[in-house]
């Protein structure tokens, strides 16, 4: 393991490593894009991931439902199926709003995720004690409040179209994009225009 993985593992042990008692067991660090390392402790039925994400510049906590024993893909879409992970963020605003004002608000400096880690970890005691004995119905619950984002912000794709192409053809390119993606998710069509550098001389 490369010094910034132990490191990593080694920090969220240090915060996180009480749900040993509880049944979880580490799977170690990894890192599958420059913008996230993260530890992922996985009991019988659920699990967390424990993350510092670069690309929002702070420390995170996902509780997860196990399906089959293995930790289910990410969702990319909200749709009717049952969703397995959430953020402990939602959680807290399910569960316990009056709460929201210790959420964490960021760093990464080592000293930074030293705190959120330790206030991550004792948020997750506070507000989902049952999730830790293995039951999942605080993602329940953070799934309303998921549910309810999602009805005030309709989920959309936008499909970027040069300016010069045919109107016709915006049904086609619509048609595709809309095949891979939920029926509940928009998708809308914008123009772009093509930018030209003139030569000199």
């Amino acid at each position: 393991m490369s010094g910034h993985l132990q490191r990593w593992a080694d920090a969220v042990e240090r915060h996180f490593g009480f749900v040993d008692a509880f049944g979880f067991r580490s799977l170690g660090a990894e890192e599958r894009s420059q913008w996230e390392t993260s530890v992922v402790y996985k009991s019988h039925q659920v699990a967390l991931k424990i993350s510092v994400s670069r690309e929002v510049n702070r420390a995170e906590v996902n509780l997860i439902r196990l399906v089959d024993d293995q930790v289910p893909p990410y969702p990319i879409w909200i749709t009717e199926e049952v969703l397995n992970w959430t953020l402990l963020d939602n959680v807290i605003e399910a569960r316990r709003p009056d709460l929201s004002a210790q959420i964490p608000s960021g760093g990464l400096q080592e000293d930074e995720l030293e705190r959120q880690l330790e206030t991550w970890a004792e948020l997750l005691r506070l507000v989902a004690p049952q999730f830790l004995e293995g039951d999942p119905s605080a993602i329940d619950d953070a799934a309303v409040v998921i549910r309810q984002r999602v009805s005030e912000h309709p989920q959309q794709v936008t499909v970027w179209l040069p300016e010069d192409t045919p109107s016709n053809a915006d049904r086609d390119f619509v048609g595709d994009v809309r095949g891979s993606v939920p029926p509940n998710v928009n998708v809308e069509v914008a123009r772009y225009s093509r930018w030209r550098r003139k030569r000199s001389g």
